[in-house]
């Protein structure tokens, strides 16, 4: 209740000499997007929220949760103990109960990433063949792999971390591992993997945005924040933060 008054208040308040709002703003581990750095929480998506915040007087407080219960917890809605979270990809499901921002945070390059023993054989698939695919709990698959899935050809292997599923490409034990592409050459560099490899076209490409959960009263907040992330790309801030990680 402290942070939706205090919500009220700025918004009520001229811009110069307002008193700076606070928000828990929540996400899931996401190298680089994401990322635990000892006590604080860091990234591109991150850094760039945070920014884009505080240049409208908001100070975000970024809080982790993994991504299943993330997306369970948004979906109540009004109910929902969360408020403001990123970086999803709208659906109309989440367009019920989830107030999505204009400007993206990043485009989500849905990519398999192979062990280069196995490289032939991503001519093939997810259109024709069959193979073990690791995959992130709560990722939503793209069309083909879907397709795939229910076509019995596409055994999907869920796990927590991106590291997991990485580390398994590295051993064999999955044909493919799915992730974003930029997620995935961060992990790949991060765990020295040297034959590791993605394919050369992503099967999807996802823009994601932050987004509020509807009943909250922060309907007004959000365009502020989507032209405040418009002018931190078109200053070229956002690419030097997303240089810095990447």
């Amino acid at each position: 209740m402290r942070r939706f008054l205090a919500i009220l208040c700025l918004l009520s308040l001229p811009a110069l000499g307002a008193q700076p709002a606070k928000l828990a703003c929540y996400s899931d581990t996401f190298p680089p997007y994401v990322m635990q750095d000892g006590d604080k929480v860091v990234g591109v998506d991150v850094d760039a929220v945070r920014e884009a915040a505080a240049s409208i007087g908001v100070q975000l407080e970024i809080r982790l949760l993994p991504w299943k219960r993330l997306e369970a917890e948004l979906s109540k809605g009004a109910a929902s103990t969360v408020q403001c979270a990123f970086s999803f990809s709208r659906t109309p499901e989440r367009d019920a109960y989830l107030l999505f921002g204009q400007e993206p945070l990043h485009v989500t390059a849905y990519t398999l990433f192979v062990h280069a023993e196995h490289q032939a054989r991503l001519a093939a698939f997810p259109r024709g063949g069959s193979a073990i695919v690791g995959v992130r709990r709560g990722f939503k698959l793209p069309a083909t792999l879907e397709s795939a899935r229910q076509e019995g050809r596409a055994f999907i292997e869920e796990v927590d971390v991106e590291q997991s599923n990485f580390l398994k490409l590295a051993r064999l034990r999955l044909d493919f591992a799915l992730s974003n592409l930029d997620v995935g050459r961060y992990t790949i560099r991060q765990l020295k993997l040297t034959h590791i490899v993605p394919q050369s076209e992503p099967l999807s490409m996802l823009p994601t945005y932050l987004v509020f959960s509807r009943g909250h009263g922060l309907d007004q907040l959000m365009p502020q924040l989507d032209q405040a992330l418009g002018k931190l790309r078109q200053s070229g801030r956002y690419q030097a933060i997303y240089d810095h990680y990447m």
